[in-house]
């Protein structure tokens, strides 16, 4: 087994988040060493965006491997880096072997992995993948939080909101709810409404 060496991973996050979106108040744990794996370029993109399932063979690889830096050696029982030989992600899964982490690393930290990943061999292990997770890759993270809201707003028949919202993209009052909630629901307009009100922020 391989292993990476004195990395820093976000704890604050459930879904993965760039580096450059990462807070000073985050909770960052810094790494002093744990496995790595190379999986396929497909098998990372869904770890990324799926809930998913680690198979009780690698859970059993991984156990205690993970050594944090403190005034003692503190372990993570259950934890991984993941590369494709691309990009590089850090996991956390509970006993059940369910991610639920997924932090990114520094650039400079993930390009070293990238670097050794050519001696790693690949370990395209059975993982269990199920829905896809409600967080989209290509929006910010303020960004997938106002998706958020406004999906949570729509189940809640906010009227006063959800009319204020129509107003914002279409400059037209609307009293029907059933009318607003159809516009609101389309996956276009909801980007359109997080641009406008991420412009207000």
């Amino acid at each position: 087994m391989m292993y990476i060496n004195d990395v820093l991973i976000n704890a604050s996050y459930h879904n993965y988040v760039p580096y450059y979106e990462w807070e000073s108040e985050d909770l960052l744990f810094h790494i002093k060493k744990a496995p790595v794996f190379l999986i396929s370029s497909k098998n990372l993109y869904k770890i990324l965006t799926c809930e998913t399932t680690i198979n009780k063979r690698l859970m059993f690889e991984v156990e205690d491997e993970t050594k944090l830096f403190s005034g003692q050696d503190e372990l993570i029982k259950y934890s991984l880096a993941f590369t494709d030989g691309i990009k590089v992600i850090f996991v956390i899964m509970n006993k059940k072997g369910q991610v639920i982490l997924r932090s990114a690393l520094l650039p400079d930290e993930e390009y070293e992995v990238m670097n050794f990943s050519v001696l790693l061999k690949d370990n395209d292990y059975n993982f269990s993948f199920g829905k896809k997770i409600d967080y989209d890759l290509f929006l910010t993270k303020q960004e997938n939080a106002l998706i958020d809201e406004i999906k949570s707003e729509l189940k809640k028949n906010n009227l006063n909101k959800l009319k204020y919202w129509y107003y914002l993209l279409f400059k037209n009052t609307e009293e029907d709810l059933s009318v607003i909630k159809k516009s609101l629901t389309n996956d276009e307009y909801q980007l359109q409404l997080m641009n406008i009100l991420n412009k207000q922020l």
